[in-house]
């Protein structure tokens, strides 16, 4: 036997899979707002588990994250928010 070889289960992904799921999120605005399940479709690892896409974007430095509301101000809104910091 040789020491180097590691007994166990193989890794469902390999580097090339995870490089695809890291290229295919960061095509564009509408695949980073994508579910998990829409993403492993579109990279075409449909037979990988979503926990396991998970870890590997993870792995990969992709984190998810919620996205901070920010409401659309109007004129008379942005004209008191000026006001407000000129006076600090």
């Amino acid at each position: 036997m040789d020491p180097k070889t590691r007994a166990g289960r193989p890794p469902i992904l390999t580097a090339a899979d995870k490089d695809q799921l890291v290229k295919t999120v960061k095509t564009g605005f509408k695949t980073r707002r994508m579910k998990l399940i829409d993403i492993r479709q579109e990279a075409g690892l449909g037979h990988v588990s979503d926990a396991s896409a998970f870890r590997a974007l993870i792995e990969r430095g992709i984190h998810a994250y919620r996205e901070e509301f920010k409401p659309i101000l109007d004129s008379e809104n942005k004209a008191k928010r000026l006001v407000c910091t000129i006076n600090l």
